[in-house]
């Protein structure tokens, strides 16, 4: 079971930096790393990089979370499996689609950072702590 201590991998990606921060203050005792470009995210996993937990802003410019969570899982599908995504409550059809059809966690904006928590730590411990490599 990994724990905040482990030195699990998390990537928050979003937009707003402002909210990306408080995100990645709130998982303090994580390797946290912040993206604000889904493009970029989805660039580095194409390319290798491994996370255990992926927390997306749903709506963002250039690539929905709905797209990017689609083109996650093309590449490394047992990581689209780790996504928590974050909304403010706008939704494309696109993005309703997916969730309604997702087990994936959907936290409201503002974020209870309480609950961010919970779900990061139960992403870690369904995922049975495998270093984010699919193993």
């Amino acid at each position: 079971m990994a724990s905040s201590s482990s030195g699990a991998r998390i990537l928050i990606i979003d937009d707003d930096e402002l909210v990306a921060r408080v995100l990645q203050r709130a998982l303090h005792g994580y390797d946290v790393s912040v993206l604000l470009d889904p493009r970029e995210a989805l660039e580095q996993i194409a390319a290798g990089a491994r996370f255990d937990v992926i927390v997306c802003d749903l709506m963002m410019p250039f690539m929905t979370g709905a797209r990017l969570h689609d083109q996650i899982a093309q590449h490394a599908p047992e990581q689209a499996r780790r996504m928590i995504f974050v909304t403010g409550g706008a939704m494309t059809p696109e993005t309703e689609e997916l969730l309604e059809g997702s087990q994936q966690p959907i936290l409201d904006k503002p974020v209870s950072l309480a609950r961010l928590r919970q779900e990061v730590q139960r992403v870690l411990e369904s995922d049975g702590g495998d270093g984010g490599d699919g193993r």
